[in-house]
């Protein structure tokens, strides 16, 4: 069974609150996008860089999202502003 949104509730940061569905790995998130361009990196190198390009990822109304990031440790999921989030 696939997962088709995540719910967020209580988070410390209220924007991370909220429903995120689901959307396709080869789909860069707009905010992630907004991040690169702003630090000046290429978007498409960072994006195959961090994801593992077969998890989908989730995304909320605002932008928000929460990724697989394999460049953690041990990988993890992440939002938007590299909170980890623990699903």
């Amino acid at each position: 069974m696939q997962i088709s949104q995540v719910a967020v509730y209580s988070a410390g940061y209220h924007l991370v609150n909220g429903i995120y569905k689901i959307k396709k790995p080869n789909i860069i998130p707009a905010g992630f996008d907004r991040t690169c361009q702003a630090m000046n990196w290429d978007t498409n190198q960072m994006w195959k860089r961090l994801s593992d390009g077969e998890r989908p990822w989730f995304e909320s109304e605002n932008e928000s999202y929460i990724y697989w990031n394999r460049g953690m440790v041990n990988g993890g999921w992440m939002d938007h502003r590299g909170v980890v989030c623990i699903l």
